[in-house]
């Protein structure tokens, strides 16, 4: 399914000037696992000048008054082609400062395919059996969780049932 949905995810830390990729977004970028990534790297990989700098300046609002950026790309992938992407970004402040920005790239080309294939809440399956990092939906109105991914397990050391049974794992 991994390789059905292309949907890689990385996180800039902005204090530290890191990021960190996940593994699936790596091969969506045909990116060697071994290979350095830098901050800009993804900006590196658009080949149109409009189009990066376009990105840049929304990076920017980002970083500056926390505007999320949902928008299409083209991105060079490291085997040579180019491929539409979808991007998904948004930062996190602290005091004011926006101190990460956190942000997926999934392949559009991927996502047409998935449509035509499935619909409706099937999606959180398929995303379950996806990504390895946490993923969960809550209720506001219910006032609790009502699904969370197996990465939940990986990370925190709970089935999803666990953190079902009990919601207020994660308050202080």
């Amino acid at each position: 399914m991994r390789q059905l949905l292309d949907f890689g995810m990385w996180t800039l830390d902005l204090k530290n000037q890191s990021v960190v990729w996940n593994d699936t977004l790596y091969d969506v970028l045909a990116w060697p696992h071994d290979q350095e990534v830098q901050p800009d790297s993804l900006l590196s990989l658009i080949e149109s000048p409009a189009e990066r700098i376009q990105l840049q300046q929304a990076l920017e609002d980002l970083t500056a008054y926390g505007r999320p950026i949902e928008t299409p790309i083209t991105l060079k992938t490291g085997s040579g082609h180019t491929k539409p992407f979808l991007l998904l970004c948004q930062a996190e402040f602290d005091n004011g400062v926006c101190i990460r920005q956190r942000g997926s790239l999934q392949n559009i080309e991927s996502i047409t395919h998935y449509i035509k294939l499935k619909s409706g809440d099937a999606s959180f399956e398929i995303l379950n059996n996806t990504l390895h990092d946490v993923l969960w939906v809550y209720d506001y109105t219910a006032e609790r969780y009502q699904f969370y991914s197996r990465g939940s397990h990986q990370l925190l050391g709970l089935t999803p049932d666990e953190l079902l049974k009990n919601p207020d794992t994660f308050k202080n």
